[in-house]
């Protein structure tokens, strides 16, 4: 496809990105699953322009309660750019974690993606490239502030326990515990 396919890719979603920055989720879910279906049927359901569409429906099923259809879209996104640098992939990681644990399930790999997306973006400063919605870069400063909320959001879930896990008095349990203590 030419630049100018990619240029009308890269805006297509700019209209329901509209409406979710003014909170109608409604409107935003119509424009991005457009969106989706007009991508699909030019590009097929296996090309990474997808992402964004995904990753926007994901966000109106997150900002709604629906967990379970947020991840499937997330899930699928992460398929299509898995590819990508890991530093480009710290959003749709952090969002597919925050949507698996909403759901109550794979919750360890949850936790997992989460602390990817705060490696990479803590490598950021360091000199690696983001970039955000539609491929634009992210400035130093939106990505501390994602760093914060994925450290915030990692902070909250690693202070009790986590659904799953080993049980406080299993021997792998007080391993871990020893094991943390030692690195902090």
């Amino acid at each position: 496809m030419s630049l100018d396919g990619i240029s009308l890719y890269a805006s297509s979603s700019s209209v329901p990105a509209n409406f979710a920055y003014r909170r109608h989720w409604r409107a935003a879910e119509r424009g991005y699953l457009e969106d989706l279906e007009r991508r699909e049927a030019e590009l097929g359901k296996d090309h990474p322009f997808l992402v964004d569409p995904l990753v926007g429906l994901a966000e109106c099923h997150l900002r709604r309660g629906e967990s379970a259809a947020a991840s499937r879209k997330l899930e699928r996104a992460l398929a299509l750019c898995e590819t990508d640098p890991p530093e480009e992939l710290a959003y749709v990681r952090f969002l597919t974690a925050r949507a698996l644990w909403a759901e109550g399930k794979a919750r360890q790999r949850a936790i997992e993606l989460a602390r990817l997306a705060r490696d990479a973006l803590a490598r950021f400063r360091q000199g690696a490239v983001i970039t955000g919605a539609m491929g634009l870069p992210i400035t130093r400063a939106e990505a501390a502030a994602q760093l914060r909320r994925v450290e915030a959001w990692l902070d909250a879930r690693q202070r009790g326990p986590i659904p799953g896990a080993p049980d406080a008095k299993s021997g792998q349990c007080r391993q871990l515990a020893a094991l943390a203590q030692l690195q902090a």
